[in-house]
C-alpha cells in the first residue's frame, strides 16, 4: 500500500505541476494553523493544495471544516477528490453563490445554504450508507437533508485529495473560475456520521474532538501558488459576537439593497450591539446627503419620519379623529369618517423610485416575453363598403398586463373602484397598438373615454410601520393594469366578388404590439366577443374566425377574421327576377301579330335597354376588377338572349318583305306568312 501511495503521489504532482514544501507553522495554546488561498483574490489555476497523507476509504462519514471565503466564483470547489481521470468526482464541495453542494461519485447532494463572504462559518456533510441519506450541517445547525438513492459502493482511498481547485482529470485539469479564494482550517473526517450535539459542540468551540479517518493537526500538504499558512487565535472564528459589516458608496432601492447584499453573501445590516452601532453611524454619517432620498436616511439628519401610530386594531384604518373604520371601506367613494378623512389621499398606486415609463415592465419568467392580453368586445359593423373594398367597426379594445414594479393600494373587489386617476397614468408605462391594416394612422391612446384599473391578485399584506397611514399592498406582480378605450376605425379588407352576389368575404382586424419587438413582449387573446345584431343591411355575420397570432416586422401582431356573408335575397328580387322577367315579355313578343313588326320589335328593344341599364347600374356599384363575377356572366347571358330574339325579328321582317307579290287581276297580296313556323 505504501509503494501505491508513493506511485499515486508521483503521478498527481506530474499532472498538477510540482508544488512548494512550506513548513506549517506549530500553534501555541488557544491557537489554530489556517490556510489561506488567493489573498489577492486573483482567480488562478496554479494556487492549490495536495495532500500529502494517504487518503482514507469512506463508507459511513462526516466531513467538517470552518472557513472564511474571500470571494464567489462560478462553482467556488473548495475541496475535491480524485480516483482517476473517469472518476475525477469521487468526492467535491462546491460553495456557490447559489448553495452548497457535494458530489458523491457523481452524484449530487444540492441545497440552498449560503457561504456568508468574509465571516467565519462552520460546516458538516454526513452521509449514511445503511440508508443513502445525506445532512449538512452550518454552524451547528442542520440546514438541509435528502437521499442519494442510486449511489452505491464506497469511495475508495489513496487517491488525489486536493484544495482550492476542481480536477477534471486526476491530480490536475483546473481551471480559474473553479478556484477558491478564502481561508480553511480544521478540516476533519470521521468513520461515522456525527449526532447532531456532536456537531453542534465541535462548532461552538465547546469540543475540540478530531476526526477519527483523518485529522486536522496530523495533515501534511504540498502547496503551489498563492498559498500560505497562518496562525490564528481560535476565538477569531469561534466568537460571532461580531458582524463583517461592508460598506457600498452606493445609492440602492431597498430592493436592489437586498439583492447586493445576498450576492456578497450577508444581508441588510442590523447592529447586534452598540458597538457596531456607533460603527455604523460613524463610518455613514458623511453618506447621509447621498441617501435623502431614501426612508430611513432622514435618522442621520435628524428630521422628523411619519410613522402609523393608531390606536385602531389590525385590519382597520383609522380616522383623523381618531375613530376606526374598516380598512376596506377606505376610499370606496362612499364617506364612513365623520370628518372624510377616508376618502381623503386615495392613491392607488406606488410607484419606485428610478421607475420609467419608457421601459416595458420585466417578465415574470425571466426567459420568457411579456404577455399582454388583449380582448376585443365589437358592438357593430355600421358600415360595409363592397365598392371601396371596406368596412367599418365599432369595438371595445381592452389591454391587460403585469408590472412586477408596481405595488397597489386599497383595491377593491369592484374593479369600477380601482379606476387611476389621469394624473397617475401619465405615470406608469402603457403598451401601444396600431390598428395594422385600417386606414389611417390610428394607435390606441389614452384620449377622453379611455380607462386603467388596477386587479387585484393574490392577498393582501398590511403596509409597515413607516406608511403615514394604513394601507393594504397587493403586489403588481400578481396583480394586473387593464386599459380600455372605445374605437371606431375603418378597415381595409380584400373583396372577392367572384361568386356575387353569392359570396361571403373573410375580412380581418389586424393589432400590433409595438411598444418592444416580439421577443420582449407577446400579444395574447384573451376574449373575443361580438355583442351586435348577425344581420346587417348587407351582410350577415356568419362566423369569427379563431385569432391569429404573428410576428411581423419583428413585432407581435393578433390577427382576428370576420366572415361576412351577403344577403342576396335584395339581388334575387330586385335583379335577378326582373332580368327573367325582361327575357320572357322578349320571348313573348314573337307571338304578337304577325303585321306588326313595330310592335314587336318595340317590345323586344325596350327590354334589352332595361336590360343594358341594370347591367350598368350594377356594374358601377361594384368595384372594377379584372375577372368577371357570377352576376356579369348572368346578366350578359341575357343581353344576349333578348339580342337574339330582337335579331330573330329583325330577319324575320326582312324576308316577310321580300314575299309581298303584286296581283294581276285584282289588288289582293298573298303575304308569306314565315312565322306559322313559331
Amino acid at each position: 500500500m505504501p509503494a501505491l501511495a508513493t506511485l499515486l503521489l508521483v503521478a498527481s504532482l506530474a499532472a498538477g505541476g510540482r508544488g512548494q514544501d512550506i513548513q506549517r507553522p506549530e500553534p501555541g495554546s488557544g491557537e489554530e494553523t489556517v490556510m489561506l488561498l488567493q489573498r489577492s483574490g486573483t482567480p488562478t489555476a496554479t494556487s492549490f493544495a495536495r495532500l500529502l497523507n494517504p487518503f482514507p476509504e469512506l463508507r459511513n462519514f462526516t466531513a467538517c471544516y470552518r472557513i472564511r471565503m474571500h470571494r464567489y466564483r462560478e462553482e467556488g470547489t473548495l475541496l475535491s477528490y480524485a480516483l482517476s481521470d473517469k472518476e475525477d468526482n469521487a468526492l467535491r464541495m462546491d460553495h456557490r453563490p447559489s448553495g452548497y453542494q457535494v458530489t458523491l461519485r457523481g452524484s449530487w447532494a444540492t441545497s440552498t445554504v449560503t457561504s456568508p463572504l468574509r465571516y467565519w462559518s462552520h460546516f458538516c456533510f454526513t452521509f449514511n450508507d445503511s440508508d443513502k441519506s445525506w445532512t449538512i450541517f452550518k454552524d451547528g445547525e442542520k440546514k438541509a437533508e435528502n437521499k442519494i438513492p442510486n449511489f452505491s459502493g464506497v469511495i475508495a482511498g489513496s487517491g488525489s485529495y486536493v484544495i482550492g481547485q476542481d480536477q477534471d482529470k486526476f491530480g490536475g485539469g483546473f481551471e480559474r473560475d473553479q478556484s477558491y479564494s478564502g481561508e480553511i482550517t480544521q478540516l476533519n473526517y470521521w468513520h461515522r456520521a456525527l449526532d447532531a450535539a456532536t456537531i453542534r459542540n465541535i462548532a461552538e468551540c465547546r469540543s475540540k474532538e478530531e476526526g477519527d479517518a483523518l485529522a486536522w493537526s496530523e495533515q501534511h500538504w504540498n502547496v503551489s501558488g498563492e498559498v500560505e499558512w497562518l496562525v490564528l487565535n481560535s476565538t477569531d472564528f469561534c466568537s460571532q459576537s461580531q458582524h463583517n459589516i461592508i460598506f457600498f458608496p452606493d445609492q440602492f432601492p431597498l430592493n436592489e439593497a437586498r439583492a447586493m447584499c445576498k450576492v456578497v453573501g450577508g444581508e441588510i445590516g442590523i447592529p447586534i450591539n452598540d458597538a457596531e452601532n456607533a460603527r455604523v453611524f460613524t463610518e455613514t454619517v458623511e453618506w447621509a446627503g447621498h441617501c435623502s432620498n431614501y426612508l430611513g436616511s432622514n435618522y442621520f439628519k435628524g428630521e422628523k419620519v411619519l410613522l402609523t401610530l393608531s390606536a385602531c386594531s389590525s385590519g382597520k384604518y383609522s380616522c383623523d379623529d381618531g375613530s376606526c373604520i374598516d380598512l376596506r371601506q377606505k376610499c370606496d367613494l362612499r364617506v364612513d369618517c365623520r370628518d372624510n378623512s377616508d376618502e381623503a389621499g386615495c392613491s392607488l398606486l406606488s410607484i419606485p423610485t428610478g421607475y420609467s415609463t419608457t421601459i416595458p415592465p420585466p417578465p415574470l419568467v425571466r426567459s420568457d416575453p411579456l404577455p399582454v392580453n388583449i380582448s376585443v368586445y365589437i358592438s357593430s359593423f355600421p358600415v360595409i363598403k363592397t365598392e371601396e373594398l371596406s368596412f367599418e367597426a365599432h369595438f371595445n379594445l381592452l389591454l391587460t398586463w403585469q408590472d412586477s414594479r408596481l405595488d397597489f393600494l386599497n383595491l377593491k373587489k369592484e374593479r369600477s373602484l380601482n379606476l387611476l386617476p389621469s394624473d397617475d397614468v401619465t405615470k406608469i408605462w402603457t403598451p401601444l397598438i396600431f390598428f395594422f391594416n385600417a386606414n389611417g394612422n390610428l394607435f390606441s391612446n389614452l384620449e377622453k373615454g379611455s380607462r386603467i384599473e388596477l386587479i387585484a391578485g393574490g392577498s393582501a399584506r398590511p403596509g409597515g410601520p413607516d406608511k403615514a397611514t394604513e394601507v393594504n399592498i397587493f403586489s403588481g406582480s400578481e396583480g394586473a393594469v387593464a386599459m380600455s378605450q372605445l374605437y371606431n376605425a375603418v378597415y381595409s379588407c380584400d373583396f372577392d366578388l367572384l361568386m356575387f352576389p353569392f359570396d361571403a368575404q373573410d375580412c380581418s382586424m389586424i393589432f400590433t404590439l409595438t411598444s418592444a419587438a416580439a421577443n420582449y413582449m407577446l400579444l395574447r387573446p384573451d376574449n373575443i366577443t361580438y355583442i351586435g345584431r348577425k344581420d346587417l343591411i348587407e351582410y350577415t355575420i356568419s362566423e369569427f374566425i379563431e385569432a391569429e397570432l404573428i410576428v411581423e416586422n419583428e413585432f407581435s401582431q393578433m390577427k382576428l377574421g370576420v366572415r361576412f356573408t351577403r344577403r342576396s335575397g335584395f339581388y334575387i328580387l330586385t335583379l335577378y327576377i326582373p332580368t327573367v322577367l325582361l327575357a320572357v315579355i322578349a320571348y313573348f313578343s314573337l307571338f304578337f301579330n304577325p303585321m306588326g313588326f313595330e310592335s314587336r320589335i318595340s317590345v323586344a328593344l325596350t327590354s334589352l335597354l332595361v336590360l343594358a341599364s341594370l347591367f350598368t347600374q350594377t356594374s358601377n356599384s361594384l368595384p372594377k376588377t379584372s375577372y368577371f363575377k357570377l352576376v356579369d356572366i348572368w346578366l350578359f347571358f341575357s343581353i344576349v338572349i333578348i339580342f337574339m330574339i330582337v335579331l330573330f325579328q329583325t330577319l324575320g321582317e326582312y324576308f316577310s318583305y321580300d314575299s309581298l307579290i303584286p296581283a294581276k287581276d285584282d289588288d289582293k297580296v298573298h303575304v308569306l306568312k314565315i312565322f306559322s313556323l313559331v
